[in-house]
């Protein structure tokens, strides 16, 4: 049971010291070595601010059209009604 603890002990200790010495050389996938980001574009979110009333009334009409199996009836027309939804709240949509 020791060897074992010294064994995972060496290796944790292997690990950590590879690590930083690849970041210390300058090797590029080292997690020492992560570049600075970028600051990410400001998104507008389109659409209507999560209402749980609403998010559970679209679910239910959703569930309305019944099983939707990959080009059934039902599948068409909950996809026509989920782009229709989208439009209303000014999305671009592309079928």
């Amino acid at each position: 049971m020791k060897t074992k603890m010294k064994v995972l002990t060496g290796a944790a200790v292997a690990i950590v010291l590879v690590g930083g010495i690849g970041g210390w050389m300058g090797f590029k996938d080292s997690p020492m070595n992560i570049p600075e980001m970028e600051e990410v574009e400001k998104v507008n979110p389109v659409g209507p601010t999560f209402n749980a009333d609403s998010a559970y009334t679209y679910c239910d009409a959703q569930c309305a059209f019944g099983p939707r199996v990959m080009n059934s009836e039902a599948h068409a027309q909950c996809a026509d009604w989920i782009v229709e939804k989208f439009r209303q709240y000014g999305c671009s949509v592309e079928s």
